[in-house]
């Protein structure tokens, strides 16, 4: 019912969704490397958090020796450094995989804004690889920055449910409510942080600000577009979701097929369900990239109709897109008295 609802009320901007996800199909199309991305983005951030694990379990397990002369053994007391080194140890790895997932959206938002203001796409050479070189050299400061954001408020929650494990059944029941909210609001808070920040990506990519520059144009861009917005992640969620869904289904009922075929296997199920939920993951890995190049596409389209006008500066969209563009538009025409009366308070203020 409430999808329903949202249908109805975005319902003029539909049109919009679908010409962007063609636009999105056309982009992956062109950049079929993209769809490689996720695979190289999960093994490096597997590589890196295994690594970063490593490290973690030496801190934890590493303590002061203390020799007992009785019994000629030794016991290792934790260092209260250490300890407090532990925490800094923990936003370090949040923060390294949040640049590492944040790269990997620059990357695909800078390869899409490249498609899409590039008027002959034949004319494309190595997108992908060229956006990860622009990343490197003029954009991995504010991507930094973006990160750290996150980091923080990542920071805070852990820390607060660390806090509430530790008073679980020690502490006043409104306590334990107001650390609950202060919890939700700052998940909320992050949500929408994760939003800008996607969003402030995709203006680095298109215009080279810095990150504060770029998250405050993509504030603004965003509430000029509210309902176009609201189409977007509304109607263009659900396909996808429908997508990941369609994507388990298919797998599942392969495996059944397939597991069935073998006598030896009692309980059908766990392999099954272990399949349906590594495919869901999987298709979310590429679902991810067809959510960015959408994104991406709708605020290039956006950046588009402010700075050209069509006539002096043409267009970059397509022809699609400028259909949706028009259709949306609504012209005023001014009265005949009023074009009057402006032109004679034209020339008063001309006399004087």
């Amino acid at each position: 019912m409430i999808i329903i609802l949202i249908f109805l009320a975005v319902r003029k901007h539909i049109k919009l969704v679908v010409e962007l996800f063609k636009q999105a199909g056309k982009a992956i199309r062109c950049m079929p490397f993209l769809l490689l991305h996720p695979l190289m983005t999960v093994a490096f951030l597997g590589g890196v958090f295994g690594a970063l694990t490593f490290i973690f379990l030496y801190i934890e397990t590493a303590g002061i020796p203390e020799v007992d002369q009785a019994t000629k053994t030794a016991q290792y007391k934790p260092d209260k450094l250490l300890t407090v080194l532990k925490w800094y140890y923990i936003f370090g790895i949040i923060w390294i995989l949040q640049v590492i997932l944040a790269c990997h959206k620059m990357t695909i938002a800078g390869a899409v804004v490249r498609w899409y203001f590039t008027r002959d796409k034949k004319k494309l050479s190595f997108p992908v690889v060229r956006s990860m070189w622009n990343i490197i050299r003029f954009h991995f400061g504010s991507i930094a920055l973006g990160s750290l954001i996150i980091t923080f408020v990542m920071f805070i929650r852990m820390v607060l449910s660390f806090i509430e494990n530790r008073l679980r059944g020690r502490s006043h029941p409104v306590a334990v409510f107001l650390l609950k909210c202060f919890k939700c609001c700052l998940w909320c808070f992050e949500k929408f942080l994760k939003f800008l920040n996607n969003n402030a990506y995709i203006e680095i990519a298109i215009h080279g600000h810095g990150f504060c520059k770029a998250a405050r144009q993509a504030f603004h861009v965003i509430l000029n577009n509210t309902l176009r917005l609201a189409a977007i992640n509304s109607v263009g969620d659900f396909v996808l979701f429908i997508g990941k869904i369609a994507t388990v289904a298919a797998v599942t009922v392969v495996g059944i097929e397939v597991i069935s075929v073998r006598k030896s296997i009692h309980f059908v199920w766990l392999p099954v369900t272990l399949t349906g939920i590594f495919a869901y993951l999987i298709a979310g890995c590429f679902m991810s990239v067809y959510e960015m190049t959408v994104d991406t596409i709708f605020i290039c389209f956006c950046e588009d109709t402010m700075m050209n006008d069509g006539d002096t500066r043409p267009y970059f969209m397509s022809v699609g897109l400028r259909r949706c563009m028009s259709a949306g538009l609504k012209v005023e025409k001014s009265k005949p008295e009023e074009v009057g009366d402006k032109m004679m308070q034209d020339n008063k203020m001309q006399q004087k």
